[in-house]
């Protein structure tokens, strides 16, 4: 019935439904799961300062379980989420190290680009976008780690790797619905550039 309620969004109703189990059934094997669920539904809601606990408490409580690959990126995304950014970078630097294939690598590498796009690190946030791009070509994260490489150019104000940026983009990926952002950059640039007639287009 939690897991009912979990999967609705009726987070506070699955907090309930799990804290009785986990005091009915302290010695299930299913607690690992529930464990994480509990810390999930605090990271939905929000409160990420309690639900960092959780997933802290279940690394270190159930090492070895099979949820832990998930545990360990959820770590580093919540702190993330509380701008702890440095802290971030090392947890998913952490499960890269112990996962560098695993299921969660390619959120891993964008994640770390984005935590350092966030404190301004551009030329650091496209080395990590660039890995996305390089090492997992078919993931959806590659096109968004793309479109941030042109971001990170822009904001440094390096115009002629930018415009390089978003005319690859927008050729590459003509049906994605970030092409409308690229393409108002592009024309910001011509602008910039006095090429007006480009701009209009």
């Amino acid at each position: 019935l939690a897991n009912c309620r979990f999967f609705k969004g009726e987070y506070n109703d699955a907090v309930a439904g799990y804290e009785k189990f986990v005091s009915a059934y302290p010695q299930s094997t299913f607690m690992p799961l529930v464990r994480v669920r509990l810390a999930d539904c605090q990271f939905a809601t929000g409160n990420y300062r309690d639900a960092l606990e959780k997933y802290r408490k279940v690394e270190a409580e159930y090492p070895q379980n099979e949820y832990i690959e998930y545990v360990v990126y959820y770590i580093g995304l919540t702190q993330y989420q509380l701008g702890e950014y440095q802290d971030s970078i090392k947890a998913f630097q952490g499960l890269l190290s112990r996962y560098p294939k695993g299921d969660f690598a390619a959120q891993a590498k964008y994640k770390i680009g984005d935590c350092h796009y966030a404190q301004s690190s551009f030329d650091t946030a496209v080395e990590s976008y660039q890995a996305v791009i390089n090492d997992h070509p078919g993931d959806d994260l590659a096109v968004y780690a793309e479109f941030q490489t042109g971001m990170c150019y822009y904001y440094k104000e390096d115009w002629t790797k930018m415009a390089s940026a978003f005319d690859g983009f927008v050729k590459k990926y003509p049906q994605s619905l970030l092409v409308a952002d690229a393409f108002y950059r592009l024309g910001e640039n011509y602008q910039r550039e006095k090429e007006f007639g480009k701009a209009r287009e």
